[in-house]
């Protein structure tokens, strides 16, 4: 142990004295495992850590698997909820939910809250109580007794103070008296970060046959002990084959998924972080590559104080072992200065988009993270500290003493400096290779048609509840008067509602075309359903192909019609004529599924994501329907930003009770919902900048070690008259061998790591050769000019230096 303190008190010492060596080598080890640590303290906490509640690995998440019908999965109805409750023999105890929106009236100003309406075994299943207060009760979920409601922590201090008094107390939301009966504790938000919760009590039609397709319920399952994910999905799989058939072929009977609750929580964005944390991977092996060179540039320069211990009776292991103790300090400073550089990148990373990313505020640098970047820069030291201490164990001083204090280039060091140069530019490659795909894929959704323009466009989302609007004729007056208004804003062109806004949620209906039975293994068509307005179209500038848009005839009870997009004329009607056509749901009663007629053919939207096939849809007219939560379009002349508090005076002026929520600019919203892979380029394009830094950095120590290792060689040279550009050409060639064998490996590697990409990348090949085409003449370029300045000093060395020396 004395041996041990003694050799740590030596490395401090040393790395004191060589100060440029010491800061340089600090700083690649602090960016390596700075970045390192923070990128894993997001997967610690999103992907890693379980979710905080007891035991969350046993529940599960249901879905229907309707990807065979085209689209992916979809929630369950009501009478799918309680067939899989009472038949299913895997689950402890299964809860469905639905997110609603509600208004918080009796308070200045307004709000709209994000409710959760949750059977009353929502909560056994995640096992969370109320403090203070209770849960719901099995007899609340019965219509009459629903009128209770669960705050979230942070409402109830927020809009009532944290008072504990308001347990048994009512409050008004859309407009009726719900008793307050808990408070969930602090941090609680599930599902989707809800605001309130009030017991789900479906009617008796929602609980109907007659509902059975009318899926917008999400469930969630606590498994029996010994349950597998697997054996439930086998025991749901069979409940779907009684629910739908037998004789429903494969390719058109929908499927059942069974994830675990993180898996649906974390979603796409686990596989992102996971692949950033790879990518993080290949920054700190080049930093590591890096130091070792610096080391080892450093052991050949201390060959004459090894040799000298070594003859004064240091053994081999002992030298190699001080070494060794000194990469171990050296990368433990290091990680201290990254792990300062990560509370700065965490912050960083959440920054960029916090709304998107899951779990965000669970995300910290906590004990594992500290454990894990300590268990790195322990490891950093020893993968890039132990070819430089076996080399110093194995010095000859009488060869180093007779050679004198310089080394030599070449060598088994000078090959082993070399392979790890090559190995720098292999990962700056791939880095570089993969940042670029990942721009051209951001710019090739950036250049997606999305079917609407979103320049100039305001929106807003409204939620009219309460008695005042039970009635559909109430709620399409309230839009109509508002809508009127609207219009002679100053600057407003145009204006409508809609149920749903381009690229958010996807809100499908199984449909018919009257007059074309389906066949018996025929699979049932769906499509996306939006009720708009007259004004709507107009508004986002969508373009009418053929026929009619809605007009201010088309209320409830004028004749139903539909506008539909040119996919859904594609597949349906290979004719393409649609106009006059009926369609609508398949019950085979007229007067429950009415049909309506095709007045209109308009331009596809991009409905759902930027990425998303351009799929189905049609459009009914909003006043047949008008339903409770919409949201406002309004085309202007001026910043649409402008426009938000004239658009609140107005609703006021119709209803003061009625507040708006989530008003952004259009284009804001089409710039969110490219967040996720605009969050992965940036930081992929800050990898691949710093890989080309560190690469860049490597390539120059290594001539620049090679230059002053040959100076007397390149003094004769010149003495004896040889060119500078000679001795230029000289060096530069070899680094130029170098970069070729590093970029050869590295197009080898992206070509081997490019299946990773795929699942990230949209209107682009992972193996895109312009992308390689690019990256590659970036990264020699950087290589050249880093090599160029130590070549250029070999060109400038006085002969009478080589002359004197020998």
């Amino acid at each position: 142990m004395h041996d041990f303190f003694q050799d740590v008190r030596f490395a401090l010492r040393m790395l004191r004295k060589a100060k440029a060596f010491t800061v340089a080598a600090l700083v690649v080890l602090a960016l390596g495992i700075g970045a390192t640590s923070a990128i894993f303290s997001v997967v610690n906490a999103v992907v890693l850590r379980p979710l905080p509640y007891p035991d969350s690995d046993r529940v599960a998440v249901l879905h229907s698997d309707f990807r065979a019908q085209g689209l992916d999965e979809m929630p369950y109805s009501i009478p799918e909820f309680h067939d899989l409750r009472s038949q299913n023999r895997s689950f402890e105890a299964l809860a469905a939910y639905q997110m609603r929106d509600a208004n918080l009236g009796g308070v200045e100003p307004p709000e709209r809250l994000l409710v959760a309406a949750v059977s009353p075994s929502f909560f056994p299943v995640l096992r969370v109580e109320a403090a203070p207060g209770r849960t719901f009760t099995p007899d609340e979920e019965k219509l009459g007794n629903d009128r209770v409601v669960l705050l979230s922590h942070a409402l109830w201090q927020r809009r009532f103070g944290g008072d504990s008094g308001l347990v048994g107390r009512s409050i008004q939301l859309n407009g009726n008296p719900h008793t307050v009966v808990g408070v969930l504790p602090r941090g609680f938000a599930l599902p989707s970060k809800a605001d309130l919760w009030i017991p789900l009590a479906p009617t008796a039609l929602d609980a109907s046959e007659e509902r059975r397709n009318w899926r917008n319920h999400e469930i969630i399952g606590r498994l029996k002990p010994g349950v597998t994910l697997a054996q439930a999905h086998e025991d749901l799989g069979a409940i779907y084959r009684r629910m739908f058939g037998e004789e429903r072929s494969e390719s058109t009977a929908p499927r059942v998924r069974v994830r675990t609750l993180k898996d649906f929580t974390v979603g796409e964005t686990g596989t992102t972080l996971l692949f950033l944390l790879g990518a993080v991977a290949f920054v700190l092996l080049i930093a590591c590559a890096n130091v070792a060179n610096l080391l080892l540039a450093r052991t050949a320069a201390r060959g004459r104080e090894i040799a000298v211990r070594a003859a004064l009776g240091a053994g081999s292991g002992r030298i190699a072992v001080q070494f060794l103790i000194e990469s171990a300090v050296l990368a433990l400073l290091g990680g201290a200065l990254g792990l300062l550089l990560a509370l700065w990148g965490v912050d960083a990373l959440v920054a960029i988009d916090p709304d998107r990313l899951p779990r965000a505020e669970e995300i910290q640098l906590d004990g594992v993270v500290v454990a894990f970047t300590l268990g790195v820069s322990l490891l950093t030291g020893v993968v890039f500290g132990v070819i430089p201490a076996l080399h110093a164990g194995r010095v000859d001083p009488a060869e180093v003493l007779k050679e004198g204090s310089r080394g030599t280039a070449g060598g088994r060091m000078g090959r082993f400096r070399n392979a790890l140069v090559v190995a720098q530019i292999a990962l700056a490659l791939v880095l570089l290779a993969g940042a670029g795909l990942m721009t051209r894929s951001l710019a090739a959704m950036t250049r997606a048609p999305l079917g609407f323009d979103p320049q100039g466009v305001l929106t807003a989302k409204l939620a009219l509840m309460g008695p005042r609007y039970e009635d559909p004729k109430a709620r399409a007056a309230f839009f109509r008067d508002l809508l009127d208004r609207v219009r002679h804003l100053p600057g407003v062109s145009a204006a409508g509602v809609t149920t749903g806004l381009p690229i958010s949620r996807r809100n499908t209906q199984s449909f018919a075309v009257e007059g074309r039975p389906l066949a018996p293994n025929q699979r049932l068509p769906y499509a996306i359903r939006r009720e708009v307005s007259p004004g709507y179209f107009e508004a986002m500038r969508v373009p009418l192909i053929s026929g009619r848009l809605f007009n201010e005839q088309d209320t409830e009870g004028a004749p139903l019609v539909a506008v539909v997009n040119q996919a859904l004329v594609a597949a349906y009607f290979p004719d393409g004529n649609a106009i006059g056509a009926r369609i609508g749901r398949p019950c085979g009663d007229p007067e429950e599924c009415p049909q309506m007629t095709i007045v209109g053919v308009v331009g596809n939207v991009r409905e759902v994501e930027v990425e998303d096939t351009l799929a189905p849809a049609f459009y009914a007219p909003y006043a047949q329907t008008a339903w409770m939560n919409v949201a406002i379009a309004i085309r202007t002349s001026q910043d649409p930003t402008a426009l938000i508090s004239a658009l609140r005076s107005e609703i006021r002026a119709v209803d003061r009770e009625q507040p708006i929520y989530e008003a952004l600019p259009m284009q804001v919203l089409v710039e969110q919902r490219l967040g996720p892979r605009r969050f992965a380029l940036e930081i992929l394009g800050i990898f691949a900048l710093t890989a080309l830094v560190l690469a860049a950095v490597g390539l120059y120590g290594v001539t620049a070690f090679a230059v002053a290792q040959r100076e007397r060689e390149f003094g004769i040279r010149l003495a004896l008259g040889a060119e500078a550009r000679d001795i230029l050409g000289m060096v530069l060639r070899k680094s130029l061998v170098l970069t070729g064998i590093g970029i050869g490996a590295g197009l080898v590697a992206s070509l081997a790591l490019s299946r990773v990409m795929a699942s990230v990348l949209y209107g682009v090949s992972e193996r895109d050769p312009l992308t390689l085409a690019i990256a590659c003449p970036v990264l020699a370029g950087a290589a050249l000019l880093a090599s160029f300045f130590p070549a250029r000093r070999a060109t400038r060395v006085p002969p009478a230096i080589a002359l004197r020396a020998e």
